[in-house]
């Protein structure tokens, strides 16, 4: 068991691939909440499961709420505890720094840059932020028309999520360039949302010059999802959670990659950004949005388990016996169901 994000971490997914051990990777699903799923090796392939199915009318509840944007995947929306205060948060967040420069100072290297190698990438971050607003207050968004753009909201890198999962497709920088080329032509433009936790996806080479091409609008950084999303034609994503809100409101939403969100029913695979504009040409109207967003959400409960799954340093809510006993259950299930899939699994390896 383990995660699937550090070097050491993926180099021992593929020792363990080769070798036919099953790699575990425990994670919070996005939706529905307070589940826990567990992921084989360094991909979105889900392991096991409860086998479960949510009442017909709690599932539909969520297919709503998702549609309108009133249910967020990975939030703390149902916990039972208290939600820290802003002091609080402030605090911890100090005390991740210290704990970081002390590990850094006793001798870690590997995964934590020194305390003036992070300062300067900050500078730097902030630097591109402030070029892009720039940017922004010059940018043609005003002229995109409604129903004439597909919408890119870049993801945070770096991050397990589209480095690991999203892989090959994590030059974010070429994804905003092959994409915008492709719709030369359909009438459409590609618009580009950042993401609101911007980190140092934006330091790539040549993020700001293809923001600045023709036939590329940037949002403002603080102006809100919603209209964006509603105005949009369709979607481009690798693993962005808006995925699941596409699929729920019927919205199209083009997935790049072979992962398992790229099937999800409502989903459209794209071999390479480029071919973009082609699939847009052939989108075909989503005819039962209810329907596959009811599968998907059934999906995810029947390959998961009850249980939030939790950082105990940030999260203490879920540090009740209650949650401990659900996730004890969780791995004992699991266990148990390993012996039978291990030929399987060593199979594919093979």
């Amino acid at each position: 068991f383990g995660e699937s994000t550090q070097f050491h971490e993926l180099i021992t997914v593929a020792a363990c691939r080769t070798r036919g051990i099953p790699f575990l990777h425990p994670a919070a699903t996005r939706i529905p909440h307070g589940r826990i799923s567990f992921l084989e090796g360094d991909t979105l392939d889900t392991c096991g499961g409860s086998g479960e199915t949510l009442p017909q009318d709690q599932a539909a509840d969520i297919v709503q709420a998702v549609a309108e944007r009133r249910y967020t995947a990975f939030t703390n929306a149902t916990a039972t505890g208290p939600e820290p205060s802003a002091w609080q948060r402030r605090q911890r967040a100090l005390g991740d720094k210290l704990t970081m420069v002390r590990a850094w100072l006793q001798g870690e290297r590997f995964v934590t840059p020194s305390p003036w190698r992070k300062r300067a990438l900050e500078q730097r971050r902030q630097a591109a932020l402030a070029q892009i607003d720039a940017l922004t207050s010059t940018s043609t968004l005003e002229q995109v028309r409604p129903g004439r753009y597909v919408l890119y909201p870049m993801q945070m890198q770096p991050e397990t999520n589209i480095d690991v999962w999203g892989a090959p497709y994590h030059d974010q920088v070429r994804i905003i360039n092959e994409a915008a080329r492709s719709l030369a032509g359909t009438g459409c433009q590609l618009v580009v949302k950042l993401n609101p936790t911007a980190k140092y996806e934006l330091l790539e080479p040549g993020l700001l010059q293809c923001l600045a091409q023709p036939g590329v609008a940037v949002a403002p950084r603080r102006m809100a999802m919603a209209p964006l999303f509603a105005d949009a034609t369709a979607l481009l994503t690798v693993t962005g959670s808006v995925l699941y809100e596409c699929i729920f409101a019927g919205k199209p939403v083009f997935v790049l990659g072979q992962h398992a969100l790229s099937r999800l029913a409502g989903a459209t695979p794209l071999a390479s950004p480029s071919s973009l504009g082609q699939a847009l040409q052939a989108m075909a109207p989503s005819l039962d949005a209810r329907a596959n967003g009811m599968a998907v959400v059934q999906e995810v409960v029947r390959s998961s388990y009850p249980g939030y799954w939790f950082d105990p340093l940030s999260m203490q809510q879920y540090d009740h016996a209650g949650n401990w006993a659900q996730l004890g259950a969780a791995f004992d299930h699991l266990l148990l169901s390993l012996p039978s899939r291990a030929g399987s699994l060593a199979a594919r390896v093979a």
